[in-house]
């Protein structure tokens, strides 16, 4: 009687797990996995490439994007764009699963540019595992060689390391002597010209923008006919306003100075047969102050630097004595 008993109790007992394991690997199989949102930058096609001016030292590129430059941009013979995907609800910046970034790195010089794929996050890892990512820089040219800045970091909020990507050989570069100045990925050479100056005004009332070194035509804009750079380079301006939103001119790097890449500017917004336009800056900074030439304009930044940085103790030192 008991042997019998305890056997009823065994598989009673062996039942009520079966029926446990069973709930629970229904409620596993049909729990709903949470859909990543992955942020993402397509890759861009780049119809044409085509040099011009007396030295080949000014480029028309045209892509299939709208935006060719979320990152990377325009040396001397390299051209560089980007596709990327992310999760956007990772609170963590280092790769996984179903990320990518990659660069395209286009030589101008050839007749078709075609393009060779560079897998970032591959490439630092193969540098040094403890590193990631952290962000892609400016495309930057020095003693006859155009480098990609990456801002690598070890963790979220950590100090940023940067390396040099050598678009010709593909290859990171740690001990370069311009990294010992390098303080920021960004380096655009008149970036910011059109913010504190009347030349942003020039541009727009002439059909134009500045956009991180590259010159892009205004939507809905038509080039002024009256300005020096419709009159010397008609068929560049044709293929630009066939295709206003996605053409844009850059200045090829060791063949253009910061200062002839500056004058040329103020060049093309002349209209024909007038006095070169003054670059002006506005009440913000430094009221009516003539930028005459690229070492004018780099000074007044500093100044505008310090003086942003002055507002900005004196904005912390008011909102310190109301919370007193």
């Amino acid at each position: 009687m008991f042997r019998k008993k305890y056997i009823l109790i065994t598989i009673m007992a062996l039942g009520l797990t079966l029926i446990g394991v069973f709930i629970y690997c229904y409620i596993a199989f049909n729990r709903k996995v949470p859909k990543v949102e992955y942020g993402e930058i397509k890759k861009s096609k780049i119809e044409n490439i085509e040099t011009f001016g007396d030295k080949n030292q000014f480029v028309l590129i045209q892509s299939s994007n709208k935006d060719i430059f979320p990152n990377g941009g325009l040396g001397q013979r390299y051209l560089v764009t980007d596709e990327r995907r992310f999760d956007r609800a990772s609170s963590s910046e280092r790769p996984s699963e179903g990320w990518y970034w990659n660069i395209y790195i286009y030589d101008i010089e050839q007749k078709k540019p075609s393009a060779h794929k560079v897998d970032l996050y591959a490439l630092v890892k193969k540098y040094d595992s403890s590193y990631y990512l952290g962000a892609l820089g400016s495309v930057i040219y020095q003693d006859g060689q155009d480098y990609q800045i990456l801002e690598l970091r070890k963790w979220k909020g950590d100090s940023p390391t940067f390396v040099l990507l050598n678009l010709e050989t593909h290859k990171i570069e740690d001990e370069n002597p311009i990294l010992h100045h390098l303080e920021s990925r960004y380096q655009y050479r008149l970036g910011d010209l059109i913010y504190g100056t009347n030349f942003y005004d020039i541009l727009k009332e002439r059909g134009a923008s500045l956009d991180r070194d590259r010159l892009t035509l205004n939507s809905g804009s038509k080039l002024s006919e009256e300005i020096n750079l419709s009159r010397e380079y008609p068929e560049i301006i044709k293929h630009m306003e066939d295709n206003p939103q996605t053409s844009s001119i850059g200045f090829r790097q060791g063949l253009v100075t910061a200062e002839e890449e500056y004058q040329t500017l103020r060049h093309w917004f002349t209209p024909v047969g007038e006095k070169i336009v003054d670059i002006v800056t506005s009440e913000d900074y430094n009221e009516n102050k003539t930028l005459d030439t690229y070492k004018d304009y780099t000074e007044w930044q500093e100044e505008v630097f310090k003086i942003q940085q002055q507002r900005k103790k004196e904005m912390e030192n008011n909102n310190e004595q109301k919370n007193n």
